[in-house]
Protein backbone atom coordinates (compact mmCIF):
# COMPACT_ATOMS: atom_id res chain seq x y z
CA UNK A 1 0.00 0.00 0.00
CA UNK A 2 2.91 2.27 0.65
CA UNK A 3 4.10 2.37 -2.98
CA UNK A 4 0.70 3.10 -4.04
CA UNK A 5 1.20 6.21 -1.88
CA UNK A 6 3.64 7.13 -3.82
CA UNK A 7 2.27 7.89 -7.09
CA UNK A 8 0.71 10.92 -5.39
CA UNK A 9 4.40 12.88 -6.66
CA UNK A 10 4.81 13.77 -10.27
CA UNK A 11 7.59 15.43 -12.09
CA UNK A 12 7.14 18.09 -14.76
CA UNK A 13 10.14 17.27 -16.85
CA UNK A 14 9.01 19.85 -18.68
CA UNK A 15 9.09 22.67 -16.24
CA UNK A 16 11.97 20.54 -14.04
CA UNK A 17 9.67 20.56 -11.21
CA UNK A 18 8.73 17.80 -8.67
CA UNK A 19 5.46 18.24 -7.12
CA UNK A 20 3.88 16.02 -4.66
CA UNK A 21 0.41 16.29 -2.32
CA UNK A 22 1.54 16.03 1.47
CA UNK A 23 -0.58 16.70 4.25
CA UNK A 24 -0.32 19.24 6.44
CA UNK A 25 1.61 17.49 8.80
CA UNK A 26 4.35 17.22 6.77
CA UNK A 27 4.83 20.86 5.97
CA UNK A 28 6.79 23.44 7.83
CA UNK A 29 4.31 25.68 8.78
CA UNK A 30 5.56 27.93 11.16
CA UNK A 31 8.20 28.61 8.05
CA UNK A 32 5.46 29.31 5.84
CA UNK A 33 3.12 31.54 7.70
CA UNK A 34 4.02 34.78 10.05
CA UNK A 35 3.35 33.94 13.62
CA UNK A 36 0.03 36.51 13.72
CA UNK A 37 -0.93 34.67 11.25
CA UNK A 38 -3.88 31.83 11.50
CA UNK A 39 -3.34 29.00 8.82
CA UNK A 40 -6.29 28.36 6.61
CA UNK A 41 -7.76 25.00 6.61
CA UNK A 42 -6.34 22.90 3.83
CA UNK A 43 -7.10 19.41 2.44
CA UNK A 44 -3.06 19.23 1.99
CA UNK A 45 -0.52 21.06 0.34
CA UNK A 46 1.04 20.93 -3.15
CA UNK A 47 5.22 20.69 -2.56
CA UNK A 48 6.81 22.34 -5.33
CA UNK A 49 10.12 21.67 -5.60
CA UNK A 50 12.54 23.56 -8.16
CA UNK A 51 15.32 22.11 -9.49
CA UNK A 52 16.55 24.93 -11.43
CA UNK A 53 15.68 27.54 -8.66
CA UNK A 54 16.94 25.00 -6.35
CA UNK A 55 13.76 25.84 -3.84
CA UNK A 56 10.96 24.40 -2.64
CA UNK A 57 7.63 25.97 -2.34
CA UNK A 58 4.24 25.05 -0.97
CA UNK A 59 0.77 25.48 -2.04
CA UNK A 60 -1.97 25.34 -0.01
CA UNK A 61 -5.09 23.17 -1.11
CA UNK A 62 -8.54 24.50 0.11
CA UNK A 63 -10.38 22.31 2.28
CA UNK A 64 -13.24 20.21 1.49
CA UNK A 65 -16.33 21.69 2.11
CA UNK A 66 -18.29 18.11 1.97
CA UNK A 67 -16.97 14.61 1.40
CA UNK A 68 -18.43 12.37 -1.68
CA UNK A 69 -19.72 8.77 -0.89
CA UNK A 70 -17.86 7.93 -4.05
CA UNK A 71 -14.15 8.84 -3.48
CA UNK A 72 -13.77 7.79 0.09
CA UNK A 73 -11.65 5.18 -1.81
CA UNK A 74 -8.88 8.42 -2.07
CA UNK A 75 -8.10 7.86 1.61
CA UNK A 76 -6.34 4.29 0.89
CA UNK A 77 -4.27 5.64 -2.03
CA UNK A 78 -3.25 9.64 -0.68
CA UNK A 79 -2.29 10.37 2.68
CA UNK A 80 -4.23 13.48 1.95
CA UNK A 81 -7.78 14.75 0.71
CA UNK A 82 -6.55 14.92 -2.76
CA UNK A 83 -4.83 12.59 -5.75
CA UNK A 84 -2.59 14.70 -8.65
CA UNK A 85 -1.98 14.13 -11.91
CA UNK A 86 0.38 15.53 -14.55
CA UNK A 87 -1.20 18.60 -16.69
CA UNK A 88 1.00 19.46 -19.72
CA UNK A 89 4.58 20.34 -19.50
CA UNK A 90 4.34 23.11 -16.69
CA UNK A 91 1.15 22.39 -14.79
CA UNK A 92 -1.19 19.39 -12.34
CA UNK A 93 -4.26 18.98 -12.10
CA UNK A 94 -5.75 17.94 -8.38
CA UNK A 95 -9.19 16.02 -7.02
CA UNK A 96 -10.42 16.14 -3.75
CA UNK A 97 -13.17 13.90 -1.92
CA UNK A 98 -15.69 16.16 -2.54
CA UNK A 99 -14.78 16.01 -6.36
CA UNK A 100 -13.84 19.03 -7.16
CA UNK A 101 -11.15 19.51 -9.99
CA UNK A 102 -8.90 22.28 -9.80
CA UNK A 103 -5.90 22.89 -12.04
CA UNK A 104 -2.23 24.47 -10.93
CA UNK A 105 0.27 26.31 -13.13
CA UNK A 106 3.59 25.57 -11.30
CA UNK A 107 6.04 26.11 -13.85
CA UNK A 108 7.86 29.32 -14.65
CA UNK A 109 7.57 30.25 -18.61
CA UNK A 110 3.75 28.75 -18.01
CA UNK A 111 2.97 31.30 -15.12
CA UNK A 112 4.91 34.15 -17.34
CA UNK A 113 2.52 33.68 -20.16
CA UNK A 114 -0.13 33.59 -18.06
CA UNK A 115 0.79 36.65 -16.50
CA UNK A 116 0.78 38.65 -19.52
CA UNK A 117 -2.70 37.41 -20.32
CA UNK A 118 -3.82 38.97 -17.47
CA UNK A 119 -2.23 42.19 -17.74
CA UNK A 120 -3.59 42.03 -21.21
CA UNK A 121 -6.86 41.88 -19.97
CA UNK A 122 -7.03 43.89 -16.89
CA UNK A 123 -4.52 46.26 -17.66
CA UNK A 124 -0.84 47.25 -17.84
CA UNK A 125 0.38 48.86 -13.69
CA UNK A 126 0.55 52.33 -13.75
CA UNK A 127 1.98 53.31 -10.99
CA UNK A 128 -1.53 52.52 -8.87
CA UNK A 129 -2.59 49.39 -6.79
CA UNK A 130 -4.50 47.19 -8.38
CA UNK A 131 -8.38 47.31 -7.02
CA UNK A 132 -10.46 43.89 -6.61
CA UNK A 133 -13.79 44.30 -5.35
CA UNK A 134 -15.46 41.57 -2.83
CA UNK A 135 -19.49 41.68 -2.86
CA UNK A 136 -21.09 40.14 0.11
CA UNK A 137 -25.11 39.96 1.41
CA UNK A 138 -24.77 42.60 4.61
CA UNK A 139 -28.34 41.18 5.88
CA UNK A 140 -28.44 45.04 7.56
CA UNK A 141 -31.55 47.43 6.84
CA UNK A 142 -30.68 50.78 6.50
CA UNK A 143 -32.45 53.54 8.23
CA UNK A 144 -31.45 57.29 7.42
CA UNK A 145 -28.75 59.19 5.29
CA UNK A 146 -25.90 60.81 7.20
CA UNK A 147 -22.04 61.85 6.57
CA UNK A 148 -21.28 59.64 9.09
CA UNK A 149 -18.12 60.46 11.42
CA UNK A 150 -14.69 61.76 10.09
CA UNK A 151 -12.09 58.98 11.15
CA UNK A 152 -8.55 61.31 11.77
CA UNK A 153 -6.16 58.13 11.22
CA UNK A 154 -8.09 57.19 8.15
CA UNK A 155 -8.33 53.49 8.63
CA UNK A 156 -10.23 51.31 6.36
CA UNK A 157 -13.83 50.57 7.85
CA UNK A 158 -15.55 47.58 6.26
CA UNK A 159 -19.48 47.72 6.63
CA UNK A 160 -21.28 49.71 9.46
CA UNK A 161 -23.13 52.62 9.33
CA UNK A 162 -20.93 55.18 11.72
CA UNK A 163 -18.26 55.99 9.84
CA UNK A 164 -17.44 58.49 6.74
CA UNK A 165 -15.31 56.60 3.64
CA UNK A 166 -16.39 53.18 4.72
CA UNK A 167 -16.69 50.74 2.37
CA UNK A 168 -19.70 48.20 1.76
CA UNK A 169 -21.95 49.46 4.60
CA UNK A 170 -25.19 51.67 5.17
CA UNK A 171 -26.48 55.13 5.47
CA UNK A 172 -22.82 57.03 5.49
CA UNK A 173 -21.08 58.53 2.40
CA UNK A 174 -18.38 55.87 1.51
CA UNK A 175 -18.04 53.19 -1.15
CA UNK A 176 -19.73 49.93 -2.03
CA UNK A 177 -22.56 50.41 0.31
CA UNK A 178 -26.43 51.06 -0.11
CA UNK A 179 -28.34 54.12 1.26
CA UNK A 180 -26.12 56.84 2.01
CA UNK A 181 -26.28 60.24 0.55
CA UNK A 182 -23.58 60.54 -1.74
CA UNK A 183 -19.80 58.60 -2.64
CA UNK A 184 -16.57 59.07 -0.84
CA UNK A 185 -13.54 57.45 -1.48
CA UNK A 186 -10.98 57.54 1.23
CA UNK A 187 -8.92 55.51 -0.77
CA UNK A 188 -9.37 51.78 0.53
CA UNK A 189 -10.37 48.72 -0.79
CA UNK A 190 -13.80 48.74 -1.82
CA UNK A 191 -16.27 45.84 -0.38
CA UNK A 192 -19.61 45.75 -2.45
CA UNK A 193 -22.96 44.66 -1.59
CA UNK A 194 -24.79 43.28 -4.03
CA UNK A 195 -27.26 45.17 -6.49
CA UNK A 196 -30.39 43.18 -5.49
CA UNK A 197 -29.48 45.00 -1.41
CA UNK A 198 -29.29 48.19 -3.11
CA UNK A 199 -32.73 47.84 -5.23
CA UNK A 200 -34.40 47.20 -1.52
CA UNK A 201 -33.73 50.00 -0.41
CA UNK A 202 -37.02 51.62 0.67
CA UNK A 203 -38.25 54.72 -1.59
CA UNK A 204 -38.40 56.93 1.52
CA UNK A 205 -34.64 56.50 1.89
CA UNK A 206 -33.96 56.80 -1.57
CA UNK A 207 -35.76 60.46 -1.29
CA UNK A 208 -33.70 61.75 1.62
CA UNK A 209 -30.21 60.28 0.36
CA UNK A 210 -31.04 62.31 -3.09
CA UNK A 211 -32.18 65.63 -1.03
CA UNK A 212 -29.02 65.30 0.74
CA UNK A 213 -26.95 64.77 -1.85
CA UNK A 214 -28.50 67.48 -4.21
CA UNK A 215 -27.84 70.06 -1.13
CA UNK A 216 -24.18 68.66 -0.70
CA UNK A 217 -23.78 69.22 -4.02
CA UNK A 218 -24.99 73.03 -4.27
CA UNK A 219 -22.61 73.82 -1.04
CA UNK A 220 -19.85 71.95 -2.86
CA UNK A 221 -20.35 74.43 -5.96
CA UNK A 222 -19.94 77.27 -3.85
CA UNK A 223 -17.05 76.27 -2.64
CA UNK A 224 -14.89 76.00 -5.85
CA UNK A 225 -16.37 79.25 -7.15
CA UNK A 226 -14.48 80.54 -3.65
CA UNK A 227 -12.01 78.86 -3.92
CA UNK A 228 -8.28 80.01 -4.40
CA UNK A 229 -6.56 79.15 -7.79
CA UNK A 230 -4.52 75.79 -7.55
CA UNK A 231 -1.70 75.85 -9.85
CA UNK A 232 -0.33 72.22 -8.71
CA UNK A 233 -3.55 70.41 -9.54
CA UNK A 234 -4.65 72.28 -12.90
CA UNK A 235 -0.66 71.76 -13.78
CA UNK A 236 -1.04 67.93 -13.21
CA UNK A 237 -4.31 67.99 -16.16
CA UNK A 238 -2.83 70.33 -18.18
CA UNK A 239 1.06 68.38 -18.22
CA UNK A 240 -0.90 65.21 -19.24
CA UNK A 241 -2.26 67.04 -22.41
CA UNK A 242 -0.02 69.31 -23.67
CA UNK A 243 0.96 67.27 -26.72
CA UNK A 244 -2.54 66.36 -27.49
CA UNK A 245 -3.40 70.48 -27.66
CA UNK A 246 -0.57 71.73 -29.33
CA UNK A 247 -1.68 68.64 -31.80
CA UNK A 248 -5.32 69.75 -31.98
CA UNK A 249 -4.23 73.67 -32.84
CA UNK A 250 -2.14 72.48 -35.49
CA UNK A 251 -5.75 70.70 -37.24
CA UNK A 252 -7.41 73.51 -36.13
CA UNK A 253 -4.88 75.94 -37.82
CA UNK A 254 -5.19 74.42 -41.05
CA UNK A 255 -9.05 73.82 -41.45
CA UNK A 256 -10.77 75.66 -43.81
CA UNK A 257 -14.36 76.67 -43.28
CA UNK A 258 -15.42 78.35 -46.32
CA UNK A 259 -14.63 81.44 -48.83
CA UNK A 260 -16.15 83.74 -47.09
CA UNK A 261 -16.95 82.18 -43.73
CA UNK A 262 -20.61 82.47 -42.69
CA UNK A 263 -21.04 80.75 -39.51
CA UNK A 264 -18.26 79.10 -36.80
CA UNK A 265 -18.87 75.39 -36.39
CA UNK A 266 -20.58 73.87 -33.82
CA UNK A 267 -19.01 71.21 -31.56
CA UNK A 268 -21.02 69.78 -28.39
CA UNK A 269 -18.81 67.06 -26.39
CA UNK A 270 -21.07 64.94 -24.18
CA UNK A 271 -19.05 63.73 -20.62
CA UNK A 272 -20.30 60.93 -18.17
CA UNK A 273 -20.40 62.55 -15.30
CA UNK A 274 -22.55 59.70 -13.58
CA UNK A 275 -21.21 58.51 -10.33
CA UNK A 276 -19.68 55.37 -11.55
CA UNK A 277 -17.07 57.40 -12.99
CA UNK A 278 -16.01 58.44 -9.10
CA UNK A 279 -16.63 55.35 -7.91
CA UNK A 280 -14.40 53.03 -10.22
CA UNK A 281 -11.74 55.54 -11.03
CA UNK A 282 -9.24 54.33 -8.23
CA UNK A 283 -9.57 51.22 -10.30
CA UNK A 284 -8.56 52.41 -13.70
CA UNK A 285 -8.56 56.07 -13.50
CA UNK A 286 -11.72 56.71 -15.89
CA UNK A 287 -12.54 59.64 -14.23
CA UNK A 288 -8.61 61.54 -14.45
CA UNK A 289 -9.46 60.60 -18.29
CA UNK A 290 -12.50 62.21 -18.89
CA UNK A 291 -11.34 65.70 -17.25
CA UNK A 292 -7.77 65.49 -19.01
CA UNK A 293 -10.66 65.32 -22.40
CA UNK A 294 -12.30 68.37 -21.07
CA UNK A 295 -9.17 70.26 -20.37
CA UNK A 296 -7.39 68.88 -23.54
CA UNK A 297 -10.95 71.05 -25.12
CA UNK A 298 -10.95 73.81 -23.32
CA UNK A 299 -7.52 74.62 -23.67
CA UNK A 300 -7.13 73.50 -27.83
CA UNK A 301 -9.68 76.16 -28.67
CA UNK A 302 -9.04 79.11 -26.70
CA UNK A 303 -8.69 81.99 -29.50
CA UNK A 304 -10.82 80.26 -31.99
CA UNK A 305 -14.05 81.70 -31.02
CA UNK A 306 -14.45 83.19 -34.49
CA UNK A 307 -14.36 79.82 -35.92
CA UNK A 308 -15.84 77.07 -33.66
CA UNK A 309 -18.46 77.63 -30.96
CA UNK A 310 -18.85 74.91 -28.12
CA UNK A 311 -20.69 73.71 -25.78
CA UNK A 312 -19.97 70.89 -22.74
CA UNK A 313 -22.85 69.10 -21.67
CA UNK A 314 -22.93 65.60 -19.04
CA UNK A 315 -25.18 63.02 -18.47
CA UNK A 316 -25.72 60.57 -15.18
CA UNK A 317 -28.17 58.80 -14.06
CA UNK A 318 -29.78 61.95 -12.65
CA UNK A 319 -30.28 63.68 -16.71
CA UNK A 320 -28.95 63.61 -19.88
CA UNK A 321 -28.17 67.60 -20.10
CA UNK A 322 -26.35 68.85 -17.82
CA UNK A 323 -24.75 71.92 -18.35
CA UNK A 324 -21.13 72.26 -17.53
CA UNK A 325 -19.97 74.98 -20.28
CA UNK A 326 -22.12 77.30 -22.90
CA UNK A 327 -21.02 78.56 -26.00
CA UNK A 328 -21.70 82.02 -24.91
CA UNK A 329 -19.70 81.60 -21.67
CA UNK A 330 -16.38 79.51 -22.21
CA UNK A 331 -14.13 79.63 -19.71
CA UNK A 332 -11.23 82.50 -20.20
CA UNK A 333 -8.68 81.62 -17.68
CA UNK A 334 -7.03 78.53 -15.97
CA UNK A 335 -8.62 79.52 -12.66
CA UNK A 336 -12.02 79.38 -14.48
CA UNK A 337 -10.95 75.74 -16.30
CA UNK A 338 -9.93 74.57 -13.29
CA UNK A 339 -13.65 75.25 -11.48
CA UNK A 340 -15.37 73.23 -14.81
CA UNK A 341 -13.36 70.04 -14.37
CA UNK A 342 -13.99 69.98 -10.58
Amino acid sequence: MRNVKQTNCITLTGANQVIRAVATGQVPISEIYPKDVKPPNTAGFLEVTDLNTKRIKYIPIPSVSSISPYTQWMSKISDTDVVIAPMGAGGVVTVDMGGLVRVWETGFDNLQRSLLEWRNMIGQEDGRPLQITVEKDSELDVTAPKHGRFDMFNNPHIGGSTWAGGTGGRDTAGLGGKGGPYRLDAGHKVYQVSQAEKDAVPEEVRRAAREMAEKAFKERLKEIHMSEYDAATYERFSGAIRRQVQSIRVILDSLQLGSPQQKPKRLRLLVDVSGSMYRFNGLDGRLERSMEAVCMVLEAFEHYEHKFKYDIVGHSGDGFNIELVRSEKIPKNNKERLQIMK
